[in-house]
């Protein structure tokens, strides 16, 4: 049987993304901080969506002022 898939991911341009994140900088609540983070760390990245809602704050070990290292577990809890 012949069909066609939706397409499943792509790449967002520059100005998708800097559309994002400008929505996320004029919303003044603090789910606007935690929006624009999970999208700058989602394509810096490429995590996939279960990644990134599997994070937990016991995955973030601070390294220094302002920096960390951050575990994300992907395919096979790699």
């Amino acid at each position: 049987m012949g069909g066609s898939r939706p397409i499943r991911g792509r790449h967002l341009t520059s100005g998708e993304l800097g559309a994002l994140l400008q929505g996320c900088e004029v919303d003044p609540t603090p789910a606007g901080v935690r929006d624009a983070a999970l999208i700058a760390l989602a394509w810096s990245t490429g995590a996939r969506r279960s990644e990134l809602a599997g994070l937990a704050l016991a995955d973030f070990t601070p390294t220094g002022e302002g920096e960390g290292d951050l575990t994300l577990r992907g395919k096979g809890d790699r």
